[in-house]
């Protein structure tokens, strides 16, 4: 357990908090939060290669709600790194980007509505699990969604009314040399590219960006045998009927 994680985390006020910070990772204690988390993120991934077994944290099973979702195995301390929302890396576009055009700017850019298998970072990062799902997705993918025990995140269902998560998502991020290193690592990057104006061409970004994810974080003491509820923080419209908000605008 990280003891900066675990007491920003401590309490609904201070869950509260630390979600304020994802969004706004700016000053030096929210940037100093991140580091911590990122710490944590790249352990849990050391220990998944070298030593699985002692990763036991959740496994999957029916749900309270409907369905499947994911449950503690065994007590889970506040603040610990339980594992990660896995899926394809969507960078947002540049302010140069054109976005006016969909012949000029990539499907998925305009492609995110009703999608409730995709995350957003507080940098505009998107996370898509569905082309973890995929019947036959990319050689990675492949590899984790066989051997992966903590590529979880995906499948966590969103609380029901009057509770609330008792997990967050938290950003992590990964360097370019890392993910050639080491499989267990469920992400990769979307080839991003766009139309320049300025240079009257198409432009792609380097393959060698860090790939940015999301690591899931308990958010209290969690029983053994307990599900996990993680925070889908809807924003399209109409929202599914069996969606309730967990935030609210008047909360301070």
């Amino acid at each position: 357990m990280n003891p900066v994680i675990a007491e920003n985390v401590a309490s609904r006020r201070s869950f509260q908090m630390l979600r304020k910070a994802i969004s706004s990772a700016n000053d030096l204690s929210n940037r100093e939060l991140l580091k911590y988390a990122n710490s944590d993120a790249q352990n849990i991934i050391t220990r998944h290669r070298e030593t699985p077994e002692s990763l036991n944290f959740a496994h999957i099973g029916p749900s309270s709600i409907s369905g499947n979702g994911v449950f503690a195995r065994t007590a889970i301390e506040s603040g610990q790194c339980l594992g990660f929302f896995p899926g394809r890396c969507f960078h947002p576009p540049p302010p140069e980007a054109v976005l006016d055009s969909p012949k000029k700017v990539p499907e998925f850019y305009q492609s995110w509505d009703h999608n409730d298998k995709a995350i957003n970072r507080y940098d505009g990062v998107l996370i898509d699990a569905r082309f973890f799902d995929k019947p036959v997705a990319s050689e990675r993918m492949e590899f984790n969604k066989a051997h992966n025990k903590i590529a979880f995140g995906h499948m966590i269902n969103h609380p029901p009314k009057g509770q609330t998560p008792n997990v967050l998502a938290f950003p992590v991020e990964f360097a370019h040399e890392e993910i050639g290193e080491n499989d267990f690592i469920p992400y990769e990057n979307h080839d991003l590219w766009y139309y320049s104006e300025e240079m009257g061409d198409y432009v792609t970004f380097p393959s060698c960006m860090s790939v940015k994810g999301i690591g899931i974080f308990s958010a209290r003491h969690i029983l053994p045998e307990e599900e996990l509820f993680l925070d889908y923080d809807l924003k399209f419209v109409p929202l599914p009927e069996w969606y309730h908000p967990v935030y609210h605008e008047n909360e301070e």
